[in-house]
Protein backbone atom coordinates (compact mmCIF):
# COMPACT_ATOMS: atom_id res chain seq x y z
CA UNK A 1 0.00 0.00 0.00
CA UNK A 2 1.41 3.59 -1.32
CA UNK A 3 0.78 6.46 1.40
CA UNK A 4 1.26 9.86 0.99
CA UNK A 5 3.25 11.93 3.31
CA UNK A 6 -0.47 14.12 4.20
CA UNK A 7 -1.19 10.91 5.62
CA UNK A 8 1.14 11.31 8.81
CA UNK A 9 0.69 15.04 9.00
CA UNK A 10 -0.67 15.02 12.06
CA UNK A 11 2.39 12.98 13.69
CA UNK A 12 4.19 15.81 12.43
CA UNK A 13 2.75 18.11 15.05
CA UNK A 14 2.40 21.39 12.29
CA UNK A 15 5.83 20.30 10.42
CA UNK A 16 4.94 19.85 6.58
CA UNK A 17 7.44 17.55 5.24
CA UNK A 18 6.74 17.86 1.75
CA UNK A 19 8.25 19.15 -2.05
CA UNK A 20 7.33 22.65 -2.55
CA UNK A 21 8.31 24.38 -6.02
CA UNK A 22 10.24 27.64 -5.30
CA UNK A 23 9.11 31.28 -4.97
CA UNK A 24 10.40 33.98 -7.69
CA UNK A 25 10.86 37.53 -7.34
CA UNK A 26 10.76 38.19 -11.09
CA UNK A 27 11.10 42.17 -10.47
CA UNK A 28 12.86 43.76 -7.51
CA UNK A 29 13.51 48.06 -7.70
CA UNK A 30 15.08 49.82 -4.37
CA UNK A 31 15.81 53.28 -4.37
CA UNK A 32 17.33 55.68 -1.44
CA UNK A 33 17.61 59.26 -1.91
CA UNK A 34 18.83 61.93 -0.27
CA UNK A 35 17.23 65.33 -0.64
CA UNK A 36 16.98 66.61 -4.53
CA UNK A 37 16.82 63.10 -6.32
CA UNK A 38 13.73 63.94 -8.87
CA UNK A 39 11.17 61.05 -8.32
CA UNK A 40 12.39 60.04 -5.07
CA UNK A 41 11.43 60.92 -1.47
CA UNK A 42 13.09 63.25 0.44
CA UNK A 43 15.58 61.20 2.60
CA UNK A 44 13.97 58.02 1.93
CA UNK A 45 14.42 54.37 1.10
CA UNK A 46 11.79 52.43 -1.20
CA UNK A 47 12.12 48.53 -1.74
CA UNK A 48 9.23 47.45 -4.12
CA UNK A 49 9.21 44.00 -5.81
CA UNK A 50 6.84 40.97 -7.18
CA UNK A 51 6.44 37.79 -5.14
CA UNK A 52 5.49 34.69 -7.08
CA UNK A 53 4.17 31.38 -5.37
CA UNK A 54 5.29 28.94 -8.04
CA UNK A 55 3.08 26.15 -5.79
CA UNK A 56 -0.21 28.42 -6.33
CA UNK A 57 0.47 30.07 -9.50
CA UNK A 58 -0.40 33.36 -7.56
CA UNK A 59 1.42 36.81 -7.09
CA UNK A 60 1.86 39.81 -4.97
CA UNK A 61 3.34 42.99 -5.25
CA UNK A 62 5.29 43.75 -1.93
CA UNK A 63 6.68 47.37 -0.48
CA UNK A 64 8.21 49.28 1.91
CA UNK A 65 9.55 52.69 2.23
CA UNK A 66 10.92 53.80 5.53
CA UNK A 67 13.23 56.95 6.57
CA UNK A 68 16.95 56.65 4.85
CA UNK A 69 19.35 55.40 7.79
CA UNK A 70 16.53 54.41 10.04
CA UNK A 71 16.68 51.08 10.97
CA UNK A 72 14.56 51.42 14.12
CA UNK A 73 11.49 53.10 12.63
CA UNK A 74 8.10 50.97 12.54
CA UNK A 75 8.25 51.18 8.92
CA UNK A 76 10.65 48.89 8.76
CA UNK A 77 9.74 45.35 8.49
CA UNK A 78 12.76 43.69 10.92
CA UNK A 79 11.16 41.81 13.60
CA UNK A 80 7.82 40.62 12.14
CA UNK A 81 6.42 40.01 8.80
CA UNK A 82 4.59 43.06 6.94
CA UNK A 83 1.95 41.93 4.60
CA UNK A 84 2.23 42.85 0.50
CA UNK A 85 -0.04 44.44 -1.92
CA UNK A 86 -2.69 46.38 -0.05
CA UNK A 87 -2.54 44.42 3.33
CA UNK A 88 -2.63 41.36 1.86
CA UNK A 89 -1.95 38.64 4.90
CA UNK A 90 -1.03 35.64 2.69
CA UNK A 91 2.16 36.97 1.36
CA UNK A 92 4.32 38.77 3.84
CA UNK A 93 7.83 39.45 4.30
CA UNK A 94 10.92 41.07 6.54
CA UNK A 95 14.72 41.84 6.66
CA UNK A 96 16.45 39.70 8.84
CA UNK A 97 19.67 41.42 7.99
CA UNK A 98 20.02 45.07 6.11
CA UNK A 99 23.09 47.08 5.71
CA UNK A 100 21.90 49.30 2.65
CA UNK A 101 19.84 48.48 -0.28
CA UNK A 102 23.15 46.89 -1.85
CA UNK A 103 23.31 44.41 0.67
CA UNK A 104 20.29 42.89 2.64
CA UNK A 105 18.66 39.85 3.35
CA UNK A 106 14.58 39.42 2.70
CA UNK A 107 12.68 36.37 4.00
CA UNK A 108 9.51 35.45 2.56
CA UNK A 109 5.95 34.14 3.83
CA UNK A 110 3.20 32.83 2.05
CA UNK A 111 -0.06 31.70 3.70
CA UNK A 112 -2.21 29.36 1.81
CA UNK A 113 -5.66 26.81 2.61
CA UNK A 114 -5.14 23.92 1.17
CA UNK A 115 -7.88 21.07 1.24
CA UNK A 116 -5.92 18.16 1.26
CA UNK A 117 -3.91 19.32 4.48
CA UNK A 118 -7.36 18.97 6.62
CA UNK A 119 -10.46 20.61 7.26
CA UNK A 120 -10.85 24.39 7.76
CA UNK A 121 -9.80 25.64 9.86
CA UNK A 122 -6.44 23.46 10.19
CA UNK A 123 -6.26 23.70 6.30
CA UNK A 124 -3.55 26.25 6.45
CA UNK A 125 -0.52 26.02 5.22
CA UNK A 126 2.22 28.57 6.10
CA UNK A 127 5.68 28.53 3.66
CA UNK A 128 9.18 30.16 4.11
CA UNK A 129 12.00 31.03 2.26
CA UNK A 130 14.75 33.51 2.33
CA UNK A 131 17.20 35.13 -0.01
CA UNK A 132 20.70 37.54 0.07
CA UNK A 133 19.88 40.49 -2.04
CA UNK A 134 23.78 42.16 -2.72
CA UNK A 135 24.77 43.80 -5.28
CA UNK A 136 26.56 42.07 -8.29
CA UNK A 137 26.21 40.12 -11.62
CA UNK A 138 22.07 39.78 -11.29
CA UNK A 139 21.47 42.78 -9.14
CA UNK A 140 22.77 45.95 -9.88
CA UNK A 141 22.90 49.24 -8.62
CA UNK A 142 24.03 52.96 -10.02
CA UNK A 143 24.12 56.13 -8.52
CA UNK A 144 21.44 58.52 -9.68
CA UNK A 145 22.04 62.60 -9.44
CA UNK A 146 24.30 63.22 -6.73
CA UNK A 147 22.43 62.29 -3.66
CA UNK A 148 20.96 58.89 -4.57
CA UNK A 149 20.96 55.07 -5.24
CA UNK A 150 18.66 52.98 -7.38
CA UNK A 151 19.27 48.84 -7.85
CA UNK A 152 17.06 46.26 -9.34
CA UNK A 153 17.32 42.77 -10.06
CA UNK A 154 18.24 41.93 -14.24
CA UNK A 155 16.63 38.50 -14.12
CA UNK A 156 14.17 36.78 -11.88
CA UNK A 157 15.21 35.59 -8.34
CA UNK A 158 14.53 32.13 -7.53
CA UNK A 159 14.38 31.29 -4.03
CA UNK A 160 13.87 27.61 -2.13
CA UNK A 161 11.60 27.24 0.47
CA UNK A 162 13.38 26.20 3.54
CA UNK A 163 10.31 25.34 5.83
CA UNK A 164 6.79 24.66 6.00
CA UNK A 165 3.78 24.38 8.43
CA UNK A 166 0.57 23.42 8.03
CA UNK A 167 -2.42 24.04 10.96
Amino acid sequence: MRVSALTFLPLLQGALALPFGDFQIPSLHATEGYGGVPGYSLNSTTIAFTFKDTNTNSSSECYVTFPSGDHDNAAFPSQKYRSCGGNDPNFGFKFSNYDSIECFQLDLLRRYSDPSVGDPPMDIVTLFASVNVTRGADYSCKSIRRSGMSCHNDKPMIIPITAATAK
